[in-house]
């Protein structure tokens, strides 16, 4: 697991808030710019390869697309 990885972050880890903003933006961007789950699963994955992009997006995207 890469060091980067949310799953390694603790409570009070320094870089958390600005990884985790940077993050949640990048995601509100893509998510305003497609309309389907693999749109907005793709390019998070590519901006952020060592974040394990399906274990972060896998339970919002059920809710942001049920239909997909």
């Amino acid at each position: 697991m890469h060091k980067n990885s949310p799953r390694t972050w603790r409570v009070g880890h320094k870089e958390l808030f600005a990884q985790m903003r940077e993050y949640l933006t990048a995601a509100k961007k893509e998510y305003l710019a497609n309309d389907t789950a693999e749109g907005l699963v793709q390019p998070m994955r590519a901006a952020f390869p060592s974040f394990d992009g399906d274990v972060l997006l896998h339970h919002p995207l059920h809710f942001l697309f049920p239909k997909s």
